[in-house]
C-alpha cells in the first residue's frame, strides 16, 4: 500500500494506494506513527484507490484505528470500491469503524 497525508487545520486526509496485505505491516506501522505525531483528532481514510484486501488488511486497518483511539483521534473510512467494499461489508466493519461509501 501507498499513501499520501495531507492536514488541514480540523482533519488529516489519508489516500490509500494498492492493495492491503500482510505484507503492509511496516507501511502500517510507519503511517500509525506519521499520525500519531501532530495530526488533527479527525482522520479521513480514502480508500478508493485500493484495490483489494485480504484478512491482514482488515487486521491492519483495526490497529490503526486502535491506535489512533488510543490517542484521542477519530478514524473513519472512506469509499471504499468493488471488492474492497464487498470485503469490508462481508467483515461487518461497519460494526465496529465508521465506514462511509
Amino acid at each position: 500500500m501507498d499513501y499520501s497525508i495531507l492536514e488541514t487545520d480540523l482533519t488529516c486526509h489519508v489516500q490509500a494506494k494498492g492493495t492491503l496485505t500482510f505484507d503492509d505491516h511496516d507501511t502500517t506501522k510507519r503511517l500509525i506513527a506519521e499520525l500519531s505525531t501532530g495530526a488533527p483528532k479527525d482522520i479521513h481514510v480514502d480508500l478508493a484507490d485500493v484495490t483489494m484486501i485480504d484478512s491482514a488488511g482488515i487486521g491492519l486497518l483495526m490497529r490503526l484505528a486502535d491506535e489512533m483511539k488510543s490517542t484521542n483521534r477519530h478514524i473513519s473510512l472512506h469509499n471504499p470500491q468493488g471488492a474492497t467494499r464487498k470485503i469490508l461489508e462481508i467483515a461487518r466493519l461497519n460494526e465496529v469503524l465508521d465506514i462511509h461509501t
